[in-house]
């Protein structure tokens, strides 16, 4: 009777969070897990607490058009901040002329990185990877919370979201002088929705970026919400699986797209896909259908079709041992679009392997190789065939 009891409780509160997750704050609260705000009670002002050199990062506050104002970081480039002996600076004598100017000289790139759901920029693996980028590359790293995130106001919304990001750009580029040329839109897991939109929406307007990248990424939040994972275990919709109907209907309710399946073949900008084979938080598949779109467009796609690639006769495949596998594939007269396969990589982890971040830096451009493909000497290429 006891083991009945629970087991009746436990189905009405699961219809009871089925329910809430019609309306809107609750599916936010799911989607964005923004009030997850780990680490928790940070300083903004003392990033050195997480392990940056002093002065190297400026805590910045940006408003946006609806005024809100968004808590954000600017980490330096290495050998700019060495150069200019920052450490030995008291902050106190600083002006923010000095950040400025890394920014507008010509000398440096600058990476706009876009996190995923829970969390802030603080997080230690975002932390991770702004310093290697901003160690190896010698770039500038411009980091937000979205609005509801970290120290940022107001409350997340897909517009809201993809209004800040179009904030941070306004910011770099028309107000202190990063030219669109140098400067790169990264997004990891969530920020890949949000920076495929940016980079459309600036293609719209005629700008071009000096490239896309795109990090354990999703197709659209429709495409994923019933495969997503938290904590690589925890799927919510797994007991509605048997239930196409119940699907449908939460679907029709949902009011959060990020469509990026849409976005991607309209992108003017050189775009790199890169992914954990042992992603359990999204599945791989995504990352291959992105890629497909990018290629091919709207042409037919098997949605599980993971190994398409590898049976396209015009897709570069390179293997490298032990670490994974890279795609590579060059519009006639257009943009490359690149995608990697992390052997051991996982969700959180795919900008820390070192094989992702050479193939950044190169396709980019970012650490001043011409972007050709250009692999070491262990690395085999597949001879690509065709499937009859």
């Amino acid at each position: 009777m006891l083991l009945f009891n629970a087991t009746c409780i436990a189905l009405l509160l699961y219809i009871a969070l089925l329910v809430a997750l019609c309306f809107p704050p609750a599916q936010d609260a799911a989607v964005y897990l923004h009030w997850v705000n780990f680490p928790f009670h940070v300083n903004w002002s003392a990033p050195e607490r997480f392990g940056f050199g002093h002065n190297k990062v400026r805590n910045l506050y940006l408003k946006t058009p609806d005024n809100i104002t968004l808590g954000a970081w600017h980490i330096l480039p290495t050998h700019y901040y060495h150069m200019l002996n920052l450490r030995d600076m008291p902050t106190e004598q600083l002006t923010d002329s000095v950040y400025d100017e890394a920014l507008s000289n010509q000398d440096y790139d600058t990476i706009l990185y876009f996190h995923g759901n829970a969390g802030n920029r603080a997080a230690p693996w975002r932390v991770q990877t702004y310093m290697r980028m901003a160690d190896r590359w010698d770039v500038n790293v411009i980091t937000v919370d979205y609005r509801g995130f970290g120290n940022s106001e107001g409350k997340p919304s897909e517009d809201g979201l993809h209004m800040d990001a179009m904030t941070v750009w306004n910011w770099a580029v028309k107000e202190k002088g990063a030219s669109p040329e140098r400067t790169v839109i990264l997004g990891h897991s969530l920020g890949t929705g949000i920076a495929t939109r940016l980079a459309y929406e600036l293609g719209q307007k005629g700008i071009t970026p000096r490239g896309l990248v795109l990090l354990a990424p999703y197709s659209s939040i429709p495409n994923v919400v019933f495969e997503y994972t938290f904590l690589s275990f925890i799927s919510i919709f797994y007991p509605i699986k048997p239930f196409p109907y119940i699907q449908d209907f939460l679907l029709s309710r949902l009011n959060t797209k990020f469509d990026s399946l849409s976005y991607i073949e309209h992108i003017n900008c050189t775009t790199l896909i890169a992914y954990g084979a042992k992603d359990t938080d999204i599945p791989i598949h995504h990352s291959a259908r992105l890629f497909h779109r990018a290629i091919h467009g709207a042409e037919h796609y098997s949605e599980y079709a993971t190994d398409w690639m590898r049976n396209d006769i015009n897709v570069g495949v390179y293997t490298i041992p032990s670490e994974g596998t890279w795609f590579h594939y060059q519009h006639e007269g257009g943009r490359r679009v690149d995608m990697v396969e992390l052997t051991h990589g996982h969700h959180n982890n795919v900008p820390l392997f070192d094989l992702a971040f050479e193939v950044m830096g190169q396709v980019t451009a970012v650490d001043g190789i011409a972007g050709e493909l250009e692999m070491d000497d262990e690395a085999e290429p597949i001879e690509p065939f065709v499937v009859e």
